[in-house]
């Protein structure tokens, strides 16, 4: 008799461990402006993340990222980059491949390391007519790959600010 109630506990328990290791929704990153200043938010795309359905991939999480410009860069930055003032060039995903990246902004105390891997994806989206001065790019003691992929128009996908400041690393998804 207990059997049958600590089978049905296991499998609960295993639908709530699989249910919290597959998120919901894409939170990530993005280098913003309000009121012509860049400044660091967590963002939230909202179309959801969904199960793949692709021959070979049924079952894997994806993401939808919106439309996408062709005319994405893979760019090097080399150890103890230190880079200069510059606003986004347009609104666009930076993926940071490997390294870490590091991301000030002037005259704040705005910055924050991206490292290279899963939930390394971002959003620069602090372009000239938002922000005066932008942000600074640099790296630390390592180099830097990272991707640039624009937007498609610049629209940026459906999205919504969870706060302002950088995302936790507990509510990166794709971990």
């Amino acid at each position: 008799m207990y059997s049958q109630y600590l089978l049905s506990l296991a499998v609960l328990t295993a639908n709530l461990v699989s249910a919290s290791r597959n998120p919901t929704y894409f939170n990530l990153t993005a280098i913003s402006a309000v009121n012509n200043v860049s400044l660091f938010q967590c963002w939230q795309l909202t179309t959801p993340i969904t199960s793949s359905a692709q021959n070979g991939l049924s079952g894997s999480m994806v993401q939808q990222l919106g439309a996408l410009n062709g005319n994405a860069t893979y760019g090097y930055l080399p150890a103890n980059f230190p880079g200069a003032n510059h606003p986004a060039p347009g609104n666009q995903y930076v993926v940071v491949l490997s390294g870490k990246m590091r991301v000030t902004v002037p005259n704040t105390t705005e910055r924050a390391i991206f490292t290279g891997g899963a939930n390394s994806v971002i959003i620069a989206a602090d372009t000239a007519d938002k922000s005066i001065i932008g942000h600074v790019t640099g790296t630390l003691d390592e180099p830097v790959a990272a991707l640039q992929i624009p937007f498609l128009n610049g629209q940026i996908p459906p999205y919504k600010v969870l706060y302002n400041g950088t995302c936790k690393s507990r509510e990166l998804n794709f971990c």
